[in-house]
């Protein structure tokens, strides 16, 4: 095992062997294997290696992209002067720069194989884990999205592996502890063509047409009550849990969500199986009454600071008119985020026992217009404490604080885009986030 050791990555080793990586972190190791492969690394030689010139003659629509490739590229290239790169790997990634400087080229593919070669250099926690369960950094997104690929802010980046389920107009692919629903008018022609191709291998067909609305004649339980009740106002919004009152439509059995700028799904199974459940005090009637109030008068659905309703992108692309087109993946089948502990769990989409039992906390009420008056931290200062917990969040090996954290940090930043908080509120939760990081960096 000692010989197999190639590089010490925060608390763990990157191994290799016949070209596949794999990492084992320090504490599963003996303190003998540890101190060899310590002992091994620190003799290897330091190589001194000079990455190549960025390109500036480039046309305008691809100056983009190059720009944000090539800074990726030199990220990684001072990872390896930095923990003393093999000479193998300083040639891998001079070959990944010759192919970009020709950049009409097969940019899906080129993308691909430079997250395939910065895993086991800088995040060699992803090592042997499928796509669904990576959430990619901001860096690597916006690389990928240039290149054409679908993905998502909270850190997805579309493989047509993932899919679980064919919706007729849509994929749902799990990501992480929730899911997405994709409209497949959204995928560009190749991922489309490749969707389909790997859904009919799978065996995956859509719902039958006759029965995706809620009107569903033959629906059962929760979803039966859900289109008896009448709507109405009978729940307070205080008392209402994982998030119902932000619901804006139901669809092939599910209540869908928007959050920020994807969609979360609850089923109505769910309350079937005893996993979700109306507050104490009232019925599930009074419970689907209410959610359906709130769909129906899309108007009175109230405020939310943490990105639901108001804040998501849903509600923003309508009131300015634009098309929900590009980011719409939904839905996420999770538990309410206030109620679920971030961990990666297996690729599930339904929750998973104990029953949900935290409601969401109340609505901040309105500020006074002293409050309103208080000085306010300039944005360009509020964006640079964002920018600098971006770059600490890079250093994070704990695949749990940093799902935590970059989900926190997305927060902040859509917060100070939709003005849903103000900037002393989100440069106080900025300087929470950044001494949680330094912790434990």
């Amino acid at each position: 095992m000692v010989k197999e050791a190639v590089r010490k990555v925060g608390d763990g080793y990157v191994f290799e062997e016949n070209g596949v990586s794999r990492y084992i972190p320090a504490k599963d190791l003996s303190a003998e294997t540890a101190a060899g492969i310590d002992s091994k690394l620190a003799k290897q030689e330091s190589l001194s290696h000079k990455l190549g010139t960025k390109k500036t003659d480039l046309p305008s629509s691809d100056r983009e992209f190059y720009n944000k490739a090539y800074d990726l590229l030199a990220r990684i290239h001072q990872d390896l002067l930095d923990n003393k790169g093999r000479q193998v790997d300083f040639e891998a990634l001079d070959n990944l720069l010759e192919r970009l400087k020709d950049v009409p080229s097969d940019k899906v593919k080129l993308v691909d194989d430079i997250l395939a070669f910065l895993a086991p250099i800088r995040h060699p926690e992803r090592l042997g884990k499928p796509n669904a369960q990576i959430s990619y950094t901001d860096d690597e997104i916006q690389v990928a999205k240039l290149a054409g690929k679908y993905t998502t802010e909270d850190g997805y980046i579309f493989d047509p592996r993932d899919i679980t389920s064919d919706e007729g107009d849509a994929y749902v692919t799990p990501h992480m502890t929730h899911s997405h629903w994709i409209k497949k008018d959204s995928l560009s022609e190749a991922e489309r063509a490749a969707a389909q191709a790997y859904a009919k291998e799978k065996g995956l067909t859509p719902p039958s047409t006759d029965h995706q609305d809620s009107g569903n004649t033959e629906a059962k339980g929760a979803e039966a009550i859900y289109n008896r009740v009448k709507a109405a106002k009978k729940v307070p919004l205080d008392r209402m849990p994982y998030n119902l009152q932000y619901t804006v439509e139901v669809k092939n059995g599910s209540l869908i969500i928007p959050h920020y700028d994807h969609y979360h799904n609850i089923k109505f199974e769910w309350f079937d199986e005893g996993l979700y459940e109306a507050p104490k005090g009232y019925t599930l009637e009074d419970l689907l009454a209410t959610v359906k109030y709130y769909v129906e008068h899309p108007n009175e659905r109230p405020h939310s600071d943490n990105g639901f309703g108001s804040a998501s992108d849903h509600v923003q692309r309508n009131k300015n008119g634009q098309a929900d087109t590009n980011q719409t993946e939904k839905p996420q089948t999770e538990k309410p985020e206030e109620e679920t502990p971030r961990e990666e769990k297996p690729q599930s989409e339904k929750p998973e026992s104990p029953k949900p039992t935290e409601e969401p906390e109340e609505e901040s009420p309105e500020e006074s217009p002293e409050e309103s008056e208080e000085p306010q931290v300039e944005t360009e200062k509020v964006k640079e404490k964002l920018r600098e917990a971006e770059d600490l969040l890079g250093k994070i090996q704990d695949p749990i604080i940093k799902s935590n954290a970059k989900e926190t940090l997305t927060g902040l930043k859509n917060n100070l885009l939709f003005g849903t908080q103000d900037n002393n509120t989100i440069m106080a939760e900025a300087e929470k986030l950044l001494a949680l990081l330094k912790e434990n960096k």
